[in-house]
């Protein structure tokens, strides 16, 4: 699939878009799967997927979770009392 980048950017950003970068490996997702519209059983964006949650910034969030799934120590937004819990995923 193509994306006519002409008229919204200088340059067709794709190629950026699609690096597999161990830093950030969201924009890669991202890219499948919101402009590309790759199903989620496409074996390329299941790759991409599985990298989100093996090195950037998702998995050193998830670290700070109780391993019960909830968030424990105090920070912005932290109300006494109230114990959020993750969705899971």
């Amino acid at each position: 699939m193509e994306i006519a980048w002409g008229g919204i950017l200088r340059s067709d950003p794709t190629d950026w878009l699609l690096e597999e970068d161990r830093a950030n490996p969201g924009v890669r997702f991202i890219t499948l799967r919101d402009l590309y519209e790759l199903p989620q059983d496409n074996s390329e964006l299941v790759k991409a997927a599985q990298a989100v949650m093996k090195s950037g910034p998702v998995p050193i969030i998830l670290d700070s979770q109780d391993p019960e799934g909830f968030w424990v120590k105090e920070g912005p937004g932290f109300i006494q009392g109230r114990v959020h819990r993750s969705t899971g995923g």
